[in-house]
């Protein structure tokens, strides 16, 4: 069930069944502009800083934050839905979500999503 929300008061509109009836309320209109609704938990993939890769109708993407002494990255992963991710949640089980190689990263993230296709919870 896909919940869609006015965001200028912050209530309910909607509720799809479908992702794609959803997203017919992102539409403009001479009334309402872009920006007016959203859907709840699924994000285009400009929300985050990175897209890294795709796999098995997954996305993992990052967040990076940076200051003058160092750079921290937040690895997510969700379901893919073209320019959309569906449910995004951190990546979780890596030596460290901020500083973990990239091929740990790639690694992990492959792993949980096999887990996921095959009916487990996680791979922790």
């Amino acid at each position: 069930m896909y919940t869609v929300k006015r965001r200028n008061p912050n209530e309910v509109v909607a509720l799809c069944t479908r992702l794609s009836d959803a997203f017919t309320f992102l539409s403009t209109t001479d009334k309402e502009p872009v920006g007016t609704y959203y859907i709840e938990d699924v994000h285009h993939v400009t929300y985050f800083n990175e897209y890294l890769t795709e796999y098995r109708g997954y996305v993992l993407l990052n967040d990076i934050y940076e200051d003058e002494d160092h750079r921290t990255n937040t690895y997510q992963f969700g379901i893919s839905h073209g320019d959309y991710v569906e449910n995004p949640q951190k990546l979780k089980g890596l030596s460290s979500n901020s500083y973990a190689p990239w091929e740990e990263v790639e690694a992990h993230f492959k792993t949980t999503v096999d887990c996921l296709h095959d009916g487990q919870k996680s791979v922790e």
